[in-house]
């Protein structure tokens, strides 16, 4: 499994708020690329980084 699909783990869907997950999506798609000028392998790496934080609380509660 790509660290990338962890993003879109259906067990995050069940989420009755998506205000977090919305926030991370502009952070990811808007602030560090066109704010902070991030270059395409940061926003991947902050990416793949949140994917794999999320599933460690995933596991972990």
């Amino acid at each position: 499994m790509m660290y990338t699909q962890l993003w879109r783990c259906p067990k995050m869907m069940k989420i009755k708020d998506p205000t977090f997950f919305e926030g991370i999506r502009d952070f990811l798609g808007s602030y560090l690329p066109k704010i902070k000028n991030s270059s395409p392998h940061t926003v991947s790496s902050y990416r793949t980084t949140l994917s794999l934080f999320v599933a460690y609380l995933q596991n972990s509660l």
